[in-house]
Parts: structure tokens; C-alpha cells; sequence
């Protein structure tokens, strides 16, 4: 991530480009303790990933010991050490059986050739290919393994020859060059388990999935009117100009009366429309909960709803997009943006402004964030006619807030997508600026309407 440029944030304290450490002379002691702390979590984690034994295991195995050294031995009890002996002498086997399929799963693991590159759209299950060695009859022993790098993505092992096959399922946007594997060796009990990291280099491409955000009729509905022009209809208007015949009119177009009148053959041409020649921009903010929104956003580029001259922008990606490939590009980059960086909204908007753009699209999750405060004060300065668009999945806008008993037993929201309350919290910014606003649902298709207006009957509404 690039670093601001000395003089638009900071203190101004010290020389150009110096540290805060420099500035003030103290020790920066906060990068040191951070890395040091990564290490030492590092080491740990790859510790316990290489101890064979689970916590369950560490605990039967030292209540074995206790109980062979105070009981068994101690007291000469046949059936406790008979017991002691027993079950501490099968977490070992489990034990020495989990290190061996371990040891041997790694061998292969490392012989696999790099994976295909992978494409697809969120959603949507794909089979990358990959095929664990692991043969399945083993007795006692089972496998299983995770994406580490990226992450929310779903992993489902079928049986296939030669092993376990991969289908994949992604819940976000991303784009990777590697992929990063945890694959566990287990016993069926839980007592052991050993976890190993396999990576091969295979691109990999998540893309927002559109749904029912895919129908014509509805975005056409959104982003028609006097804001913005017909992005399919030919830039002409009525034909109420007119000219002299000239050969190949057709005879349909001769005004006739006018020819009675003047002996002179004119022909009707429609006018030259103005108002196309305005262009649109859109720009994606990503945050938390932005896939439905990323997905809209992905819908109106496709569908060429933008017009002529458009340009696209997101978070987590630099330039500006002015073509299909290169705003899919942009969609997929802002998945891996940082929810909790600053967004370039206000650049983009104010570079838009400069070369004469008329209308913005503004793309923006479904619940609050820290992208909200300097999205709202964007779109209040700006001079551009303003669409505010959000979408969400499968959550309409009026759904009541279930209760609290329900909210702690039932999962109310799986896919962790924000309910009407967060909705709610991040229109209520927008309240009074010269913009619309429209919420969509894609897992229907429906508009859901201005999410304002709930706030503002909210707020209007007497308090009991």
C-alpha cells in the first residue's frame, strides 16, 4: 500500500520523510514488539500444527499418568492400571499411526505437480483439480484440509481415483498467485492430529457473482430518467429538422406539402441529441459485507448501462477502468482491499469532476463502516448528479429486528451480511444530501427502495 506523501497527513513535526521516532527521539519500539510478537505466534502455531497430540489426547494421556502413578503403582490397583495402561497405550499407537500417514502424505504432497489456474464466480462450486493421495480405507485414520491463502473459501473432498478430489466454493472476491493448503492427519476419536501446509502456485480468481441483479429490466429501471441517458438508444432525437432531398432519402421522409408550396423537395432528419454527451463514472467503496454491492456494481458494467466514456473505479485498485475486462479486474482487486484503510472515493470524484464528467455512480456496502463519514462528505461537495446504490442479500428492507432471545439462539444472518438496522446506520448519513439512493436485494431481484425514508419515518416518529 503506498504510503502518503509528506504533507497531506501527519503533524508537520521533524524533517521531510523522518520517522516519528526520529522526530520526537524516542526508540520505535512499537515495529519491534509487533514482529516480535508475530514470530513468537508464528512458532507457536506451527508447534502445535506438528504436535501430534489434540487437547483432548494431552489431557486423557496426563490423567493416565496421574492415575497409573497414584493409583496403579501406588496402590497396586489391578483394574486402574489395567485402565491407565490401556488407554495411554492407544493415544500412543494413535499417536506413532498419525505421524507415519503424515510423514508419507507429506512425500506425496510434494511430487504434485502446480495446479491449472482457476476462474470463477462466487457461489459457485468449482473443482480445481487437486487430488489428495490419501487412500481412504486406511482404518482408524482420516484427512481433511482447508484453504488457508484465500480465505473464506469452502472446501468439499469427494471420492475420485487416486484419492479425495477438491470442489471449492468462494464467499468473496479475490485474487491470488498461490494457494495455501492446511491439510490434517487425524484419528477418528479427535485424540491426535497432525496438520501439514502444502502450496502450489496456481492463479486463482474469484469474480462477485450477479444473481438476479442480471435482469435488464430492473437496473434499466434504476438508472433510467432525467439523471442519466439512455445507455441503448442512439444519440438522435424527433425528427423535426429538415434538408434537401438528396439521392437515396426515402420517399417517406418528403415533406409534401412543402413541395406544393415551394417546388423545392425537403426531406425530414431527426435532430442531434445533447444530452448524451454527458458521461457517466461509478465507483465501488469496499468494506464489510460488499459482496452484494460488488456484484451490482458488476451487473451495471456488463449489462453496458454506463454509456459512452464511462469510467470505473475501487478500492484496492489504482488506475481507472474504462472497459469490461478492466472493471472486472478492479471488482476482483477490491475484495482484497483493506476494509479498515482509507478509501479514494474523493480523488476519483474530484479527478472525475476535473475531466468533465457529469454523473457518478457510487457503489457502497450494506452496513456502516469507516468508509461512511468520508463517503457521505464526497457526495455532499461534489458537483456530480450523485446515484448511491447498495444491494443486499436476500434481506429485505423492512424485515423487523427479531428479538434478542432469538438473535442469541438462531443464526439470523449466515451469510454475514447486515441486516435492516445496519442498513439503516449507514443511510442515516445520507440524510438531506442532493443524491438518490436506491437499495436492490440480489438474491430476488427486488428494489427495495430509498433506505432514507425508514430513518427519516424513524426519526419522525414520537418516542414512547
Amino acid at each position: 500500500m503506498a504510503q502518503p506523501a509528506v504533507g497531506e497527513e501527519g503533524t508537520g513535526a521533524g524533517e521531510a520523510g523522518a520517522s516519528p521516532a526520529v522526530a520526537t527521539g524516542r526508540p520505535a519500539s512499537g515495529p519491534l514488539v509487533a514482529r516480535a510478537w508475530s514470530r513468537v505466534r508464528r512458532l507457536a502455531l506451527t508447534t502445535r500444527d506438528l504436535c501430534p497430540l489434540t487437547l483432548p489426547g494431552l489431557l486423557l494421556l496426563g490423567l493416565a499418568a496421574v492415575a497409573l502413578r497414584r493409583w496403579g503403582m501406588g496402590r497396586l490397583d489391578l483394574v486402574v492400571l489395567a485402565a491407565t495402561v490401556l488407554g495411554g497405550g492407544l493415544v500412543l499407537l494413535l499417536a506413532s499411526l498419525v505421524v507415519i500417514a503424515a510423514l508419507v502424505l507429506s512425500l506425496r504432497l510434494r511430487r504434485l505437480p502446480a495446479g491449472a489456474p482457476l476462474a470463477t464466480d462466487c457461489g459457485s462450486p468449482l473443482e480445481t483439480g487437486f487430488r489428495l493421495p490419501f487412500p481412504r480405507w486406511l482404518p482408524l485414520l482420516e484427512v481433511g484440509w482447508r484453504w488457508e491463502s484465500p480465505r473464506q473459501v469452502a472446501v468439499e473432498a469427494t471420492r475420485a481415483r487416486g484419492g479425495m478430489a477438491e470442489v471449492v466454493t468462494a464467499a468473496r472476491r479475490g485474487r491470488a498467485e498461490r494457494v495455501v493448503r492446511q491439510v490434517t492427519v487425524g484419528d477418528v476419536t479427535g485424540l491426535t492430529a497432525v496438520t501439514l501446509t502444502s502450496s502450489s502456485a496456481s492463479t486463482v480468481r474469484f469474480a462477485p457473482r450477479c444473481g438476479a441483479l442480471a435482469r435488464l429490466a430492473l437496473l434499466e429501471g434504476l438508472l433510467a430518467g432525467d439523471d442519466l441517458s439512455d445507455p441503448h438508444g442512439a444519440p438522435l432525437g424527433d425528427p423535426v429538422d429538415m434538408r434537401r432531398y438528396a439521392h437515396g432519402d426515402s420517399p417517406r421522409l418528403i415533406l409534401w406539402k412543402v413541395y406544393a408550396r415551394s417546388r423545392k423537395l425537403l426531406v425530414r432528419v431527426p435532430e442531434r441529441a445533447v444530452a448524451t454527451r454527458t458521461r457517466t463514472c461509478a465507483y465501488l467503496v469496499a468494506g464489510h459485507g460488499d459482496e452484494p454491492a460488488a456484484a451490482l456494481a458488476r451487473a451495471v458494467v456488463d449489462l453496458g448501462l454506463l454509456g459512452l466514456g464511462w469510467r470505473f473505479g475501487a478500492d484496492g485498485w489504482r488506475p481507472s477502468a474504462s472497459s469490461g475486462a478492466e472493471a472486472l479486474d478492479a471488482l476482483v482487486a477490491s475484495g482484497d482491499a483493506d476494509p479498515r484503510g482509507p478509501s479514494g472515493l474523493a480523488q476519483f470524484v474530484a479527478r472525475a469532476e476535473r475531466d468533465g464528467y457529469a454523473h457518478c455512480l457510487v457503489f457502497v456496502p450494506p452496513g456502516p463502516g469507516p468508509w461512511l463519514a468520508t463517503a457521505a462528505a464526497t457526495v455532499a461537495r461534489t458537483a456530480l448528479r450523485t446515484l448511491v446504490l447498495t444491494a443486499v442479500d436476500g434481506v429485505a428492507a423492512d424485515t423487523p429486528r427479531p428479538a434478542w432471545w432469538r438473535r442469541l439462539l438462531f443464526e439470523a444472518d449466515r451469510d454475514g451480511h447486515p441486516v435492516a438496522a445496519g442498513l439503516d446506520s449507514m443511510a442515516a448519513p445520507f440524510l438531506g444530501l442532493p443524491c438518490r439512493m436506491v437499495a436492490v436485494d440480489r438474491a430476488s431481484g427486488r428494489v427495495l427502495g430509498d433506505p432514507r425514508l425508514r430513518v427519516a419515518l424513524a426519526q419522525r416518529r414520537p418516542a414512547r
